[in-house]
């Protein structure tokens, strides 16, 4: 059975989903159905643990590719400390995908999503010393989690992106992603940016929807048109959350704020080469 040859890694938060959503319309790639499996690295996806260290489940999440030039899958692997290697053995010509934006603003959406504390200001909140924060932090740290995949891969065989690039020139990403994955770059494509950050409102519900079995998950997409599945899935973010409240620092708190990011963003830039000090104003 073939192997998946193409990893969007994460980082999460970071435009995985729309990506992920992108490369579905185009018709060299074939996207698993299940997004993030969560085959590799230390912790299964908790929505679909069956998938983790189940080789023959998850070869068969790409069983009906046909000839497709591209099998890929978009797992948060970018956090993990064995996924690369793991990635690496399993397919050697393996090409990855890494997306990111700023720190900051990651650590928000996990403020609001609830996986840090969110009862108190989100600036009082990342200053707590408690185990959430420490895997947050450990998460953030770009550049070590960045070598880990460029150490396995190369740098030919990593592509880096920047959601806030994604959003203002979409058309020079993809084109740019295209010739990265060697495959033609005129099929048009909408794009839509997904899984915008929203602020949970029922979070009973999306639990349940969680704990659905992933055979039955599959089978409603089977069965159902997939104009109706887009409706479905969207009635039911709406019905699960709202639209997030734009979020806005005073500047002096700002600035406190990415004193904190700033070595981490420093050097993250220095080791890809780019220059990321606007996100520093």
């Amino acid at each position: 059975m073939r192997r998946p040859n193409l990893f969007i890694v994460g980082a999460g938060r970071s435009g995985t989903t729309t990506l992920y959503e992108w490369l579905k319309q185009h018709p060299d790639v074939f996207m698993s159905e299940v997004k993030g499996p969560n085959f590799f690295g230390e912790e299964p996806n908790p929505a679909f643990k069956e998938f983790h260290k189940n080789e023959k489940k998850y070869l068969s999440l790409f069983a009906k590719a046909g000839n497709k030039k591209i099998l890929g899958e978009a797992s948060h692997y970018f956090w993990s400390e064995t996924a690369p290697k793991e990635i690496k053995k399993f397919n050697p010509e393996a090409k990855i995908i890494i997306l990111l934006r700023h720190p900051m603003e990651i650590a928000y959406s996990y403020y609001k999503n609830g996986d840090i504390p969110n009862n108190i200001p989100f600036e009082e909140s990342i200053n707590l010393n408690t185990e959430d924060l420490k895997k947050m932090w450990e998460k953030l740290k770009f550049s070590r989690n960045l070598k880990n995949y460029l150490d396995a891969f190369g740098k030919k065989n990593v592509n880096i992106i920047f959601l806030d690039e994604m959003e203002k020139n979409p058309e020079k990403v993809y084109s740019v992603l295209c010739d990265f994955l060697r495959i033609d770059n005129r099929h048009p494509i909408k794009f839509e940016i997904h899984n915008k950050s929203r602020d949970l409102k029922n979070k009973w519900f999306l639990w349940v929807l969680e704990k659905l079995p992933t055979g039955f998950k599959l089978f409603l997409k089977s069965i159902i048109p997939k104009g109706k599945i887009n409706k479905m899935r969207k009635s039911a973010i709406n019905f699960t959350t709202q639209r997030q409240r734009k979020y806005s620092l005073k500047p002096d708190i700002r600035k406190k704020l990415n004193n904190r990011f700033k070595k981490e963003i420093l050097v993250t830039g220095k080791f890809i080469g780019k220059d990321l000090s606007h996100w520093l104003k």
